[in-house]
């Protein structure tokens, strides 16, 4: 049997949202914190989104990052790694570990990205964002797991 939908009328399938509520203070605080600190290079973590993270660094931090970048992940909630950088610390490449896997599988819960950023006076470092898998619900051995690939990324990298 072979189904082919010709177009909108045809689909009978279904899309459910998820509603969380946004405390609209915490955000605020969040914003300040991040503009009092003024980092130049910026790793986040339980990020919803990069159009999300553009209006958040444009309404709330009034531009200051010149760079986002998000790259999506393997949490199906959407909850991923980010970084952002300040005007002259550009974003020279992305590596995503979204499908770094071992005997057990899938090794990261989000990602481990990895960014190359050179500073304005040339030097270049290498970030790597990441969100280990919680602790509540048994998480330590996937913990475990995470963090020795990122041992060995490091171990490339130097």
């Amino acid at each position: 049997m072979k189904i082919v939908a010709e177009g909108r009328g045809d689909w009978i399938g279904w899309v459910e949202l998820a509603k969380e509520a946004v405390d609209e203070t915490a955000t605020r605080m969040t914003a300040r914190v991040i503009h009092d600190i003024g980092a130049h290079v910026l790793g986040l973590v339980e990020v919803e989104d990069r159009p999300s993270l553009l209006r958040f660094n444009r309404d709330l931090l009034a531009g200051l990052y010149r760079h986002v970048m998000l790259v999506d992940g393997n949490d199906d909630r959407g909850i991923d790694v980010a970084i952002m950088t300040r005007n002259g610390f550009d974003i020279g490449s992305i590596r995503s570990n979204v499908d770094k896997t071992d005997s057990k599988g899938i090794i990261f819960s989000r990602d481990c990205a990895e960014y190359e950023v050179r500073t304005p006076n040339g030097a270049v470092i290498h970030v790597l964002v990441n969100h280990f898998k919680s602790q509540s619900g048994g998480g330590g051995p996937k913990r475990k797991r995470q963090a020795k690939a990122v041992r060995k990324i490091v171990n490339e990298l130097v």
